[in-house]
């Protein structure tokens, strides 16, 4: 997917979460939820920091010149950036991290962790598909039928993907702002 798609999703993905938890009861703050949100919006685009042409890997170039371009020299595009174990471990790196620093940020850490797995799981409907479970298997995993699949960038993706993921953004906002006012 593109990385419009991919922010769209993430932040879709948080406020979605956020707003079972109020609807259950045990929603979090407001800062924390719109915070949360933006963080797992922004997150859900950083695996593709292994394609050289990527906002990621341009971002990373000019604090870390060159490591854009060694990440996608060991591991290639969709290699182990896009394994669902290096979103666990990302966001259990930074839970332990702020255990340790800043206890009452943990969300962050799982706002990451969150947004890392739905940029993996968003690449699984297209023709690329992503090695889901790596390291433990190499099989690249598609979540659709092959007919149902789409190319990163093409018009499918541009004239029904993008409306729809911005549709479920605008939709969980809308009900997470609607579940804080009602509880």
């Amino acid at each position: 997917m593109m990385n419009h798609n991919h922010r769209a999703s993430g932040f879709a993905m948080w406020v979605t979460i956020d707003t079972v938890t109020q609807l259950s009861g045990v929603g979090m703050t407001r800062p924390a939820a719109i915070l949360g949100a933006w963080v797992c919006g922004a997150a859900a685009a950083w695996p593709d920091v292994d394609h050289p042409d990527s906002g990621p890997a341009h971002t990373l170039d000019r604090v870390i010149p060159g490591l854009p371009a060694l990440i996608n020299r060991v591991c290639g595009h969709r290699g182990a950036t896009h394994w669902a174990t290096t979103a666990v471990a990302i966001g259990a790196i930074l839970g332990w991290l702020s255990w340790v620093t800043a206890p009452a940020m943990w969300f962050l850490a799982l706002a990451v962790g969150l947004g890392w797995l739905t940029h993996v799981l968003g690449d699984c409907p297209t023709y690329g598909g992503a090695p889901l479970f790596g390291p433990f298997s190499r099989r690249i995993i598609h979540i659709t039928p092959y007919g149902y699949r789409f190319p990163t960038g093409g018009e499918f993706e541009l004239t029904r993907v993008t409306p729809a993921l911005q549709t479920w953004a605008v939709v969980a906002t809308v009900a997470s702002i609607t579940a804080t006012i009602t509880r």
